[in-house]
């Protein structure tokens, strides 16, 4: 019985959110491409990915007529509108930046 309460009371604080972990995927390795998922540092409320448009074709979804390729993905303060060629999307959500761009 002893065993049983122990267990439970392990459970419940791991499963208490004890500090701040906002999960966002985030590029470890540019080239080729490799992600993973980390917390964010605190103050960091909002995931993101980038994109640059190019006119060649790949496996992504088409923008605009043109076709982008990702360029990076983490964590932001604050999020900033597109930049030139640059498409930045931001997201408040656990993981929401791990695939590609979703209309």
């Amino acid at each position: 019985m002893k065993t049983l309460l122990l267990t439970l009371v392990v459970v419940t604080i791991m499963s208490l959110d004890l500090g701040y972990t906002r999960m966002c995927n985030m590029c470890v390795r540019p080239y080729p491409f490799d992600s993973e998922d980390r917390c964010c540092p605190e103050g960091q409320d909002s995931c993101y990915k980038s994109y640059w448009v190019n006119e060649f074709g790949n496996k992504q979804i088409p923008y605009n007529k043109k076709y982008p390729v990702m360029l990076k993905r983490g964590c932001v303060t604050t999020c900033t509108g597109p930049k030139g060629l640059k498409i930045l999307i931001c997201c408040p959500t656990r993981n929401c930046n791990s695939s590609y761009i979703s209309s």
